[in-house]
């Protein structure tokens, strides 16, 4: 966990710091993905918000979370964040998650 967070910071400022190489999600499947309109503007400048990170369902096992019926499942959570990095004075701002459930 030590290297996670050591290497956090770079791994934050990647998509933001050179816009034309702006990384996408990888879709475990072609529905459940988000439109355009689905991804709401910043809550704080009104400007576009873009993919940030994605949170697979592997990382339970990471954390030691036993697989069972009553289980966390999800196919990906996608976290999309102000495209701007607008307001850098706030510590702590909401993003938006979108989740696509799993393979039905």
């Amino acid at each position: 966990m030590k290297c996670l967070l050591q290497d956090q910071h770079e791994q934050r400022k990647r998509p933001s710091d050179n816009p034309s190489r702006r990384s996408s999600p990888l879709w475990p499947m072609s529905s459940g993905r988000p439109s355009e309109t689905d991804v709401p503007k910043c809550s704080y400048c009104g400007g576009p918000c873009c993919f940030e990170l994605q949170i697979m369902p592997q990382l339970l096992h990471k954390f030691g979370m036993e697989n069972g019926v009553n289980s966390l499942d999800w196919s990906t959570i996608v976290i999309y964040t102000c495209e701007a990095s607008c307001d850098e004075s706030i510590a702590y701002k909401e993003e938006f998650a979108w989740v696509q459930p799993p393979f039905q």
